[in-house]
């Protein structure tokens, strides 16, 4: 079995998706990405009606679809068993241990990270509460894994795993981003870890090298969307609905004259007789 006729679509710069791409460059034969950040509204539109949870990332494999990072990468480690071998460990201890690892950064860092990406991607109004919040869990979230990582170099076992590419997908985006010395400075083994994964051939054919920062990085403005959009939209649809309503009763109206004109024709040849 190969990866190589699935296609898998998904945000060029999310966390989630460089995730995918860097386990992908352990496949002998990769599946082909296509990013919908290039994507037309309708097509995305038409691209999430596929997609059994209304998600991406979003994987299809003939009239298979499957959505959610580690829903696709364990579909695609299925078809890649020495891939698996080496990334999740061959035990069920060692499954379990990945799994772990790799629900807890979905669930309580992912959230945090989407939301100051959408602050400083000027995607959301930017908010300094919160936005100082999320920094705030950010940090309190990775002082579990500073924990965890105090004796190891890894997170399963003495070799690179799906948990460490996935920390270190999130982690990327934060270090260049928001990650100033005296945060670091509360997670060093996370940073150790960090360095050292990203140096990884697979990591930095996704994202390059690391920049450290001093400052924060300053949130893009938030641009509003245009109400003259939605009016247009809702014009649009006024005048398609006129239109709908204007041929069924062109149609209607067609009909009835061909009812009335049916008993004339009938009646001529009673008044040849």
């Amino acid at each position: 079995m190969s990866s190589k006729n699935i296609t898998v679509y998904l945000n060029e710069k999310c966390p989630q998706g460089c995730f995918i791409r860097i386990v992908s460059k352990f496949f002998k034969e990769a599946p082909s990405f296509e990013f919908i950040n290039t994507f037309s509204e309708e097509v995305k539109a038409k691209l999430l009606s596929y997609s059994p949870t209304k998600t991406i990332p979003l994987l299809k494999d003939g009239d298979l679809f499957v959505s959610g990072a580690i829903p696709v990468v364990k579909y695609l480690l299925a078809l890649n068993p020495e891939t698996k071998k080496l990334l999740v460990g061959g035990c069920p201890k060692g499954e379990a241990v990945c799994d772990m690892w790799l629900n807890f950064f979905i669930n309580s860092i992912s959230p945090i990270v989407y939301e100051i990406n959408q602050q400083l991607n000027g995607k959301k109004k930017f908010n300094k509460d919160i936005f100082d919040m999320a920094i705030n869990d950010l940090v309190e979230q990775l002082e579990v894994v500073n924990k965890n990582l105090t004796f190891k170099t890894f997170l399963l076992g003495n070799s690179i795993s799906l948990p460490d590419l996935l920390l270190t997908s999130f982690v990327f985006q934060m270090y260049s981003k928001v990650l100033i010395d005296n945060l670091k400075s509360k997670i060093p083994h996370v940073i150790r870890h960090f360095l050292f994964v990203s140096s990884l051939v697979e990591v930095k054919d996704i994202y390059g090298v690391p920049t450290p920062i001093k400052e924060m990085v300053k949130p893009l403005p938030y641009v509003e969307p245009v109400e003259e959009k939605k009016e247009e939209k809702k014009e649009k649809k006024e005048k398609g609905d006129k239109k709908e309503k204007k041929e069924k009763g062109d149609k209607k109206e067609k009909k009835e004259q061909k009812k009335g004109e049916k008993p004339a024709e009938n009646a001529q040849p009673s008044e040849k007789k």
